[in-house]
């Protein structure tokens, strides 16, 4: 709860304190697994610099396992029964760039993970986001050795998937093993109308959206991504529903509007590359939106979205500033994990991405920036 309202600190220092006190419970496993994976998420660094809150404010001196404040020196934090997190005083967790810190106190505590509970650091999902980790800490040769052995493990799954995506943006000379599509740069910024009708979506390439079981022949619908330096652009085409009911809006647009039972398109992105965690962005046919980050729905940043359509189709069309999503706009070639969701309740649901894995983070697609 929480994680979902914008009190990460909180949930962290009570899983903490879960670990302490009751380390031999088998719900403990879960815990640490979202610790390792919240603080390696670069969009929940982000959200949380931007909002001014510290990763973890802990409400007591003891509850304090990623909490330093120690210059020059190793910081060791308590975990009573089950063991002590380490963050090494060549790299203070209150210096580097964005998303350092986590990163560091991320590796911290995967290595104790690694030392009191091997079967729980041998998941793909943690191992991945080690990988990411040590990325963001400037260990490349380390999150390398991660993805090799991840991408020849048997029976990989998605997660195997994820790794040999790595090790191809690394070296892009095979085939990608993921659905990729170029995010084109604008010439010059659209007029969001909902139209469509502006030079960079002419430009744009289409990710043609598909269900897993095939019933979709009758509503089939495309996404755009473009950029420039401010915005990402994002927009969509999507034939009616036949028998589906399409109320027309009344009254200003809520946030975080409820969606349920409406024909709605999600956009997840993953800017580290974690392949677990992302900012999500819903619309309707209406217009009407909803967004997480890193599941924190309580994040509400500002954009601009516009829709249109007729009775055949409706269309979205959203600017979302960069500066709401990362610190730097991406320089070209830097990729990102991105799908792109359509749900039409009662119906089917379409995707780009992994159609197979609905609902799984590691099966989204590669969105490389020109």
């Amino acid at each position: 709860r929480y994680a979902r309202s914008g009190r990460s600190d909180l949930a962290i220092e009570l899983f903490q304190a879960l670990a302490e006190r009751h380390g031999e419970e088998r719900v403990v496993d879960d815990a640490l697994a979202w610790m390792v994976m919240h603080l390696a998420s670069a969009e929940a660094a982000h959200h949380q610099a931007a909002s001014g809150r510290a990763s973890v404010q802990p409400a007591s001196a003891r509850v304090g396992a990623f909490e330093t404040g120690v210059q020059g020196a190793a910081a060791v934090a308590p975990l009573g029964g089950f063991d002590q997190v380490v963050i090494p005083a060549s790299a203070p967790a209150d210096r580097g760039p964005p998303g350092a810190r986590e990163a560091q106190r991320a590796l911290a505590l995967f290595a104790t993970i690694e030392r009191t509970r091997p079967r729980l650091a041998a998941r793909p999902e943690l191992q991945l986001a080690q990988a990411a980790a040590q990325r963001s800490a400037g260990q490349a040769a380390e999150a390398t050795a991660v993805y090799r052995r991840l991408a020849a493990a048997p029976l990989s799954g998605p997660e195997g998937e994820c790794a040999r995506a790595e090790l191809w943006i690394s070296d892009p000379r095979s085939a990608c093993p993921k659905p990729l599509v170029h995010c084109v740069r604008a010439g010059e910024k659209p007029f969001l109308d909902g139209k469509l009708d502006d030079a960079l979506w002419q430009s744009a390439r289409t990710m043609q959206l598909q269900s897993r079981y095939g019933e979709d022949e009758a509503w089939p619908a495309v996404a755009l991504l473009a950029r420039d330096d401010e915005f990402l652009y994002f927009a969509a085409v999507c034939t009616r529903v036949p028998g589906m009911q399409y109320e027309a809006s009344a009254g200003p647009r809520p946030r975080d509007a409820d969606l349920s039972g409406r024909d709605q398109l999600e956009l997840l992105l993953d800017v580290n590359r974690d392949w677990s965690s992302y900012y999500r962005f819903q619309f309707d046919q209406r217009g009407f939106t909803a967004e997480a980050c890193a599941g924190d729905a309580a994040w509400n940043p500002t954009y601009h979205v516009a829709t249109a359509g007729d009775e055949r189709q409706w269309t979205i069309e959203a600017a979302i500033p960069l500066s709401a999503l990362t610190t730097a706009a991406p320089p070209r070639g830097a990729c990102w994990g991105a799908a792109v969701k359509r749900i039409a309740p009662g119906v089917g649901k379409q995707s780009w991405g992994r159609a197979a894995s609905f609902e799984n983070a590691a099966a989204a697609g590669l969105l490389m920036f020109e």
